[in-house]
Formats: structure tokens, sequence, C-alpha cells
């Protein structure tokens, strides 16, 4: 226990050491914390509203960015796999980036709805004792528990790791080995588990898509290999470690092969008939006097296909209009 105490005590002296170079980087960063925190602040109190955010628009650049780093955190899982699964030795030196960065990816997200929560001195009432975390009936609760089950695993992985090589002893595969596996099934779960969180609410109803889901996944298993990239390419440069071609040849494969999914080639045909047919069986409440169903196909019609009369004319994309309307349009779906 002492030696571990040591350990991260030594760790926290290094992270306070470097170069003009690093102390100028912290400097700026802190400057940038600065003002994000007076921001806040302001905020805190004199509300929201302050951000622009409305109840027709509630969703800004906190959602957004927590949407994005979810990926980012969920994408560590590409390092891990060729490692460990497909016994990759040479992907063994960059795991460890990997689920460093998924830590600061995971900090990151917990920040974001933080600074989104209105009152977050409140947020007590949704831990036991103190409140009622309604597990498993709200979508809330399954989402603070993977997002916090991750950013556990990641720590004990990332942390065990270092402290062999702090001790220059190998580590035992019991200790971590079924963590790195738990790891990637987790990993699936955060981004699953926001997908679904978007996708129940009764009020965004072009968001009722069956894809959503896998599309956050494939999205998020290109866009975070991308931002590694960049970030071994910057430590190959900046540090004296060599990292090597080949993690980056693999994940530049990665990207390749998880861009069909994340991208299809028609997406009038795959997106629009998802989303037609979430916005038909979802019951959106509000929309009286006709069925909801119909409400969110006229502005997805309207949307795609600009003002059309009974006939379809004036359509400039019929294909994506006989998609989005049905049979009712009017256009044929293979018009000459």
């Amino acid at each position: 226990m002492r030696d571990y105490l040591t350990f991260l005590w030594r760790v926290w002296r290094v992270s306070w050491q470097g170069s003009w170079k690093f102390y100028a980087w912290m400097i700026f960063l802190s400057v940038l914390v600065l003002v994000g925190v007076n921001a806040w602040a302001r905020q805190f109190v004199q509300g929201l509203a302050t951000t622009g955010m409305t109840d027709q628009v509630s969703w800004g650049a906190y959602i957004a960015n927590f949407t994005f780093l979810v990926g980012v955190a969920a994408a560590a899982v590409m390092l891990v796999i060729p490692a460990y699964i497909y016994k990759k030795d040479y992907m063994h030196e960059v795991v460890l980036f990997g689920e460093l960065m998924a830590i600061a990816a995971i900090v990151m997200c917990l920040l974001f709805v933080t600074v989104d929560l209105g009152h977050p001195e409140r947020f007590h009432h949704m831990i036991p004792p103190f409140g009622i975390f309604n597990f498993p009936g709200s979508i809330l609760s399954w989402d603070v528990i993977v997002l916090n089950g991750y950013l556990l695993l990641n720590l004990h992985i990332a942390g065990y790791m270092l402290y062999c090589r702090y001790r220059g002893t190998a580590p035992t595969k019991k200790f971590y080995i079924p963590f790195v596996f738990l790891s990637i099934a987790w990993a699936v779960s955060i981004h699953t588990v926001t997908a679904f969180l978007y996708v129940g609410l009764a009020g965004r109803a072009y968001w009722h898509h069956p894809l959503v889901p896998a599309r956050f996944l494939a999205s998020a298993f290109v866009a975070g290999p991308a931002l590694m990239i960049l970030a071994f390419q910057i430590i190959r440069r900046v540090m004296r470690y060599d990292i090597g071609d080949k993690p980056i040849f693999t994940m530049r494969m990665i990207m390749t092969v998880l861009l069909r999914p994340a991208r299809p080639q028609r997406p009038g045909a795959v997106d629009l008939d998802g989303h037609c047919a979430g916005c038909h069986w979802a019951a959106v409440p509000g929309h009286a006097p006709e069925p909801p169903y119909r409400r969110a196909e006229h502005r997805l019609r309207d949307l795609f296909c600009g003002d059309l009369d009974r006939e379809g004319h004036g359509a400039d994309h019929p294909r994506l209009c006989a998609v989005a309307a049905g049979p009712d349009c009017g256009i044929p779906a293979d018009p000459e």
C-alpha cells in the first residue's frame, strides 16, 4: 500500500514538470478554464436562458459535445480489440494511450452534463439514500451507470498498467484481462444507451429511428480513431516516444471499413424510411387533431420535398418524397 501511495505521489509531481512549452500550454489551458468557469458562474446565477436555449431548442453545445465525447470514449475499444482479441503485439504500445483518452473523454462528458443542469446542486436527489435513483425505470439512470462504470474500468486498467511499469514488473493477467474484455462490452453500451436516451424523447419525432444506436456506434468508431491518429502524430513529433506506423495503419484500416455503415451511399432511401417508420408508430403527444404520425409525415414531406400539391408537382427530389411521404404522395417510386 505504501508503495502504491508513493507511486501516486510521484505521478502527481511528474505531471507538473516539463519544458517551457509545457508550461506555456498549461497556462493557455488554464486561461480557457477560467473563462469557462466565469461563463458557467453567470449561467448558474442567471439561469440557462443565458445560453440561448429554449423549450423548443433545449439541446445546445453541451449535449452536442457530450455526444461526441461519449463516442470518443467508446472508440478506445478500437485499440483494445486488435491488441487483446486479434493478438496484435504492436497495438499494445498504444492501448494505454487509448485508455487514458477514454478517461479524459468520460470526465469531460460528466462535466458537460453537469453544466447542462439548471440546478447541479440538486443532483443529490437521484443518489440513494438522499433521493430516488429510479433504476431501471429511467433511461437516465442507465446512462449514469454505464458512464461511471466505464470510467472506473478504465481507471483500474490504466492505473494498474502504469503501476506495473513503474515497478518494472509484468502485469498479472487475472488482475486486468477480465476487466479489459468487460470494457469492450461496456464501451458498446455507453453509446448505445446514449442513443436510446435520444430515441426515447417523444417530443423529438425525427429521432424515432431504429438505426440511431447502430449509426452512433459506427460514427463513433470512425471519429474516435481519427482523433487518436491526430494525437499520435503530435506525440511522435513533440515527445521522444516512438509509436510506430503499424498502429496508425491498423486504425486507418478500421476507419475505412466503418466509414461505409457510418455514411451509407443512399442516405435518403435508408434514413428517411427509418425515420418515417418511427414517426408512424410513435405516439407523439400534442399533435392533435390529426394523428401524430401524419403530422410528422407532413413535416418530413415539407422538409425534403418542399411545398407539394397532391399530385406532387414541383418536386425537386421525387424519389426522396416517395420514401418520406409514402404511397399517398402521388409520385412514382421510380420516376422517369
